[in-house]
């Protein structure tokens, strides 16, 4: 389960958007040092959100907001001083939520959050706190507790131990029974001709991670049309696949990574306990890479090395498609793709057994 925290009432840039579809007061047992609190939690989509200056409070950490720099100022030297901001808000304030890159120093230094504004409070991942304080965090799902123990060290889930994933025993239909597959006309290509009837595809051609959040191409169970983000809200899924990046290629690599980590940020706040498993750009063929100066391998090589370092940093899985479909000389087999990019009916078949033999 994902845990956040807030940060007080400050202004913040916005970036993307998320609807609301409900955000309540959620009753939370909340432990620090094996003390009860009784800070404050909101429940939205499923995910536990806890405002960072009742913990700065509770441990005596100084949580400060700085009008010059626009930026939120954590000081672990220096104790808690209440400000006497706000602790809470309106429902009927806003309908959405925000992700926004607010700036975070940690004792002097820049650190990098993903922070969440919702009605003008900036909200941040508990691991990321837990991360940069090196302070024990955990969660029993048991009791639907958070403990906090600056007595202990952080550490990741111990279930996730990076971003690779080895060849396994192949699995049936069954195994893609609670999963979802997100992306572009080559996911679309994949729910045609892959042979999977147990998940769910919400796919459309020429999407990309910059569309996302607000092409409604999606059909919904409601017969309406939405986000790919309201389709996969619609029901409980434990694995999300996500292929994007060719229809973004012609973008620079670092504005690519940073809208594609905002998207995977809006999945886990959906699905806090859904595996993501971050599909890699396909290749393209050699005739493709050498008449193109954009669609090359050498681009698909750049954009893929910067998702797999998204993939660690969010602690998601790497499916190496360039590993899948590529031939021995690196490039996708110019008898199995029409365009040098799409495949070819029968090769999705080789992408899926691929899919059946790679998984945590």
């Amino acid at each position: 389960m994902t845990l956040f925290f807030i940060i007080g009432t400050v202004p913040a840039r916005a970036s993307s958007i998320i609807d609301v579809n409900e955000v309540k007061t959620s009753p939370q047992n909340i432990f620090i040092n094996e003390e009860k609190t009784d800070i404050a939690a909101y429940l939205f989509n499923n995910n536990h959100y806890f405002m960072l200056r009742d913990i700065g409070r509770a441990l005596d950490i100084a949580i400060d907001w700085d009008e010059d720099s626009r930026s939120v100022k954590i000081d672990t030297a220096k104790p808690y001083a209440d400000g006497g901001e706000a602790y809470g808000f309106e429902m009927s304030e806003a309908d959405e939520y925000i992700i926004d890159g607010q700036t975070v120093y940690l004792n002097g230094e820049r650190v990098d959050f993903n922070t969440f504004l919702i009605y003008g409070n900036n909200y941040i991942k508990l691991r990321d706190i837990g991360r940069a304080l090196d302070i024990g965090t955990d969660w029993d799902e048991i009791t639907k507790s958070v403990f906090i123990d600056t007595s202990k060290s952080y550490t990741p889930g111990a279930e996730y131990n990076g971003p690779d994933i080895s060849p396994k025993e192949r699995v049936e239909d069954d195994f893609f029974s609670d999963a979802c597959f997100i992306g572009n006309s080559l996911v679309d290509g994949l729910k045609l001709f892959s042979g999977l009837k147990t998940c769910d595809f919400y796919a459309v051609t020429s999407l990309s991670v910059f569309t996302a959040g607000t092409s409604n191409a999606i059909r919904l169970h409601s017969g309406g049309m939405g986000t790919v983000y309201q389709a996969a809200a619609q029901k409980n899924y434990g694995k999300i696949y996500v292929l994007f990046g060719i229809n973004e290629i012609g973008y620079g690599t670092p504005v690519f990574r940073d809208a594609y980590a905002a998207m995977i940020d809006r999945f886990a706040a959906i699905h806090p306990a859904a595996d993501i498993y971050i599909m890699s750009l396909s290749p393209v063929s050699e005739i493709k890479s050498n008449m193109s100066q954009i669609f090359t391998m050498a681009r698909v090589r750049e954009y893929n090395a910067a998702l797999y370092e998204l993939a660690a940093e969010k602690e998601c899985y790497y499916v190496d498609l360039v590993d899948a479909l590529a031939d021995n000389t690196g490039y996708l087999p110019e008898n199995e793709t029409w365009d040098g990019v799409h495949l070819t009916v029968g090769y999705y078949k080789v992408w899926t057994e691929y899919l059946r033999t790679h998984y945590r």
